[in-house]
């Protein structure tokens, strides 16, 4: 039987009714004392589930037909070992249109996670408000190999022109990335906890967004400006203390350079959106010959 816990996080609106009509379906709901955020409403979530397997759904947004999770639960039973199975989302683009995201570890949704595993390694949300999502997934991709993808659309997340992350023409992008960079670090030292911080997939992990915030970088000082963009080096510096200084310094070039070209060949759509077209093949050649004295030099001058 599919367990059904809903977590009303103090919404305004009344749903009794709503709820009432469905109560035969094992439904549970839950509500904080006061507003929390998706991050305790998921946490609770997560302490309530009883069920094989945990997914998350965010109450804007839909599966994508009435058989995506029988899909992801068949593709769970034929690989009992995986420890999550992800699937594709459909993303609502403003004009109407869709992008398919194949395979991220960016969003809870579009995934089973089974309990065992969470339990096991001690896995659920932290309590920030934003990117706690990325954070919880990206500490599950780090703590197990059993990964299962499923290259099929199960999720669709909505066009919301009032959302957190899309209202004000993106700006969430600018101003949540302070809670991106905190999530990062919380993972590291999530790692740190578990002793797999000294693991391969967690080097990679922080290079991955040491590389991000230099592009973040770029991008917040093309549009944002100077004063913007120096607020972003505060916030390298930060994650540079906290997570990518501790990386073995051995290996780090060569990591460097693997995650960097894995980035670009599987975002590429992405990196051409934020990044001018003058920066991303100078810093390619950067990397293919590892100069890195000028990126470090400008951190440092910045930073200053």
């Amino acid at each position: 039987m599919i367990e059904i816990i809903i977590v009303d996080d103090c919404s305004t609106e009344n749903y009794s009714e709503v709820y009432n009509d469905f109560l035969n379906l094992n439904l549970t709901i839950l509500k904080p004392e006061k507003n929390a955020g998706p991050g305790v409403c998921r946490h609770m979530g997560v302490d309530k589930a009883v069920g094989k397997y945990i997914t998350f759904i965010d109450s804007d947004d839909k599966y994508i037909d009435s058989t995506a999770l029988q899909r992801l639960y068949s593709e769970a039973l034929a690989n009992p070992n995986a420890d999550m199975i992800c699937g594709q989302t459909v993303e609502e683009l403003e004009d109407g249109t869709t992008y398919i995201h194949e395979r991220s570890f960016i969003w809870c949704f579009a995934k089973l996670y089974k309990t065992e595993f969470l339990r096991k390694n001690n896995i659920n949300f932290n309590d920030t408000r934003a990117n706690e999502d990325n954070s919880f997934c990206t500490l599950c991709s780090l703590c197990t190999d059993n990964v299962t993808w499923l290259l099929q659309p199960v999720y669709f997340w909505r066009f919301q022109p009032s959302s957190i992350t899309r209202e004000n023409n993106h700006e969430y992008k600018y101003k949540g990335f302070k809670s991106y960079v905190e999530n990062m670090i919380w993972v590291y030292d999530q790692c740190v906890l578990r002793g797999i911080e000294h693991k391969d997939k967690c080097a990679y992990h922080c290079i991955a967004v040491w590389i991000r915030i230099y592009f973040h970088f770029l991008d917040v000082f093309q549009n944002k400006g100077e004063a913007k963009a120096i607020e972003i080096l505060k916030l390298a510096r930060w994650f540079y203390e906290a997570a990518y200084s501790r990386i073995d310094d051995k290996t780090i070039k060569k990591k460097f350079a693997e995650v960097y070209q894995n980035m670009v060949t599987t975002s590429l759509a992405h990196f051409l959106t934020v990044v001018t077209n003058v920066s991303m093949p100078e810093y390619t050649y950067r990397v293919k010959n590892e100069d890195y004295s000028e990126f470090n030099e400008n951190y440092e001058y910045y930073l200053k």
